[in-house]
């Protein structure tokens, strides 16, 4: 009898001390959040695009229930008003102003339809990239060439893409008469059979060397194509003015090469110094580079080796 006594005494000051620390939490709590709103109600969130929208929100508001209503469709209003304000006039393409050819024309049995775009008023392409793409108004045909004449040739600018008997075969991008972004080939079937990607006419996987950490002064321009040096390789002076420049075919020397006296100038070739010829097949193991030509710093041959 008296160990139940002692029993119930202890379990009653138990309960007095736990109850008294549950009210001290919640108090603490509401002088931590004075402003906090607590209701007994569940809320109603409303999204536009309901025809019964109207409705509900009359009926929970006459009732006194909180209700958050979003309006989808004006934040989508917005989008669509800053995606016009980004996009470019008609007939412009990277800020550049152009204007539109359609080439149509016969070719064996396959009938031929280009479309293409060309800048209205004529700027140089970049003077690193070996070769420009260009509308030659005599020949009314793309070139590709090393120089540029104003007066003749129209420096392609803008999408392009070429039809025969009505199927793509070949679409991709210009940028100042250079080839950019994504370019593919079609089989007539439909098959893609080729896919490269340049920018501002380098290949994508281009590394750009440099002599200073700011990468303010290049160094060389080395072409890569599948872990190979392969495409137009310049290495430059520390001028700024070209050094050497020549073609890689799968990590080789091929063709003609060319190095120059330092032009003292960004980008400039100086006088050319010596022209080398290298085996015209990267495979090709008995032809040996040998010099073709070369010049003084007046100009002036000092060998020429040419048959």
């Amino acid at each position: 009898m008296k160990f139940n006594i002692i029993y119930f005494i202890f379990a009653g000051i138990f309960f007095s001390i736990f109850f008294q620390k549950s009210y001290a939490q919640t108090d603490s709590l509401s002088e931590q959040l004075p402003n906090q709103l607590t209701t007994d109600t569940k809320p109603i969130i409303l999204l536009n695009g309901d025809k019964k929208n109207k409705d509900i929100a009359n009926q929970s508001g006459s009732e006194g229930e909180p209700m958050l209503f979003l309006d989808l469709k004006k934040n989508a209003a917005g989008s669509k008003k800053r995606n016009k304000k980004n996009k470019e006039p008609k007939g412009y393409f990277y800020g550049l102003e152009t204007k539109r050819i359609f080439r149509k024309y016969e070719k064996g049995r396959k009938t031929v339809v280009e479309t293409f775009y060309y800048l209205k008023d004529f700027k140089n392409p970049d003077p690193l990239v070996d070769v420009y793409y260009v509308f030659d108004i005599k020949s009314e045909k793309i070139k590709t060439l090393p120089r540029i004449n104003v007066k003749n040739h129209l420096v392609l600018h803008g999408p392009y893409q070429r039809k025969e008997n009505g199927k793509i075969v070949e679409s991709g991008i210009y940028y100042v008469g250079t080839k950019h972004g994504r370019w593919e080939n079609y089989h007539s079937s439909g098959v893609l059979t080729n896919k490269d990607i340049y920018y501002k006419g380098f290949p994508k996987n281009t590394k750009f060397v440099y002599f200073d950490k700011q990468k303010t002064k290049i160094k060389e321009i080395i072409p890569m194509e599948s872990n190979y040096i392969h495409g137009h390789y310049i290495i430059f002076y520390e001028s700024g003015a070209i050094k050497e420049e020549g073609n890689y075919q799968y990590g080789r020397r091929v063709k003609r090469w060319m190095s120059y006296y330092d032009g003292k100038a960004k980008n400039a070739k100086g006088q050319r110094h010596i022209e080398t010829q290298y085996r015209e097949d990267p495979f090709d193991k008995t032809t040996k580079p040998y010099t073709r030509r070369e010049w003084n710093v007046k100009g002036k041959y000092i060998k020429d080796n040419r048959n």
